[in-house]
């Protein structure tokens, strides 16, 4: 079991403005100085984005790569996805920092909360694995999956998929779960005083009941009732996507994921968070059992690690991307 606690240290610079480009050619050669480019790849009809950040001196095919996963509804240029780029830049750590789809074609920026919303939580696993398959093209052999919030919890499944499936992927060495999503149980509300975990709104069981309904009588395609709906306060939803979203499923509790992930496993949460000192205390139970798992709890940090903590949590990945 490895279990790290860590203080705050000073504030960061304002973060570096990346360089995005249009056009995108791979090298295996290492660059003498940092270069982030926004990558494209086809999927299902759609262009899906990404930025990719070549650190100074390196190059796919010899150094690796980490690839990041948003939290909900957000995308590459989020603050802390961002940020953190450029801090595993200057520690010398490519990154590839994906946007998922949900749907729309080179979706940028938050999903507008005033869109429809018929997306699923799993339809992010396709396009995590073709960016696993873009990057093993581009050169990549040494490969670190990593999401934060939602992202933590799609990267896993991927990687359980995997397992389940016997299909072991050598170029993966290993997961990085960035605050991960941990199910709150349907339709229970937050606990007092407390916001909902992971930026999702409570369920509401009669909504819930009334999408189950829906999609019985085959309309699951149809629009729920405006509703609150993950971090939107009110959203159009469709039942299909309600429930998929909203009823249990074991599988969305991180935590359950962690015995069939069979790789090394880096799990950081800050002690702020609003599950933070909850989820802690589980992973570190977990590590107790589980060899492969490195547990790190960053005091005073929040979900999204603002300030000095981006600092702390790129120290902590780079030590965890370094093992052999």
């Amino acid at each position: 079991m490895k279990i790290f606690l860590r203080a705050w240290q000073t504030r960061l610079p304002s973060l570096l403005l990346l360089i995005v480009g249009t056009a995108f050619m791979i090298s295996s050669a290492p660059r003498s100085k940092a270069m982030a480019e926004e990558v494209r790849v086809e999927f299902a009809g759609i262009e899906l984005l990404a930025n990719l950040q070549i650190a100074p001196g390196k190059s796919l095919r010899k150094n690796g790569v980490i690839l990041l996963v948003h939290d909900t509804f957000r995308d590459y240029s989020d603050s802390l996805i961002a940020e953190l780029q450029q801090l595993l830049s200057e520690r010398g750590i490519n990154s590839l920092a994906i946007n998922l789809s949900y749907g729309l074609d080179q979706r940028r920026g938050p999903y507008p909360c005033e869109l429809v919303h018929d997306h699923r939580h799993e339809d992010a696993i396709e396009e995590i694995k073709l960016w696993r398959k873009w990057l093993q093209k581009a050169g990549a052999r040494r490969i670190f999956l990593a999401g934060h919030g939602r992202g933590a919890n799609q990267v896993a499944q991927v990687v359980a998929q995997f397992a389940e499936t016997g299909k072991k992927d050598k170029s993966i060495k290993g997961v990085i779960l960035i605050a991960p999503l941990v199910e709150q149980p349907a339709p229970a509300p937050p606990l007092p005083g407390q916001p909902p975990l992971q930026n999702r709104q409570p369920s509401d069981a009669p909504k819930l009941a009334e999408a189950n309904r829906m999609i019985a009588a085959d309309e699951g395609d149809l629009l729920l009732e405006p509703t609150a709906f993950l971090s939107c306060p009110k959203a159009r939803v469709t039942a299909h996507s309600y429930a998929n979203y909203y009823a249990p499923n074991p599988k969305l509790n991180t935590l359950n994921l962690l015995p069939s992930l069979l790789l090394p496993v880096l799990a950081v949460t800050g002690s702020q968070a609003p599950d933070g000192p909850a989820m802690a205390e589980l992973m570190s139970t977990s590590a107790q059992t589980n060899k492969q798992l490195t547990v790190s709890i960053i005091d005073g940090a929040g979900a999204d690690f603002e300030g000095s903590a981006r600092q702390i949590l790129a120290d902590i990945i780079a030590q965890f991307q370094a093992i052999p």
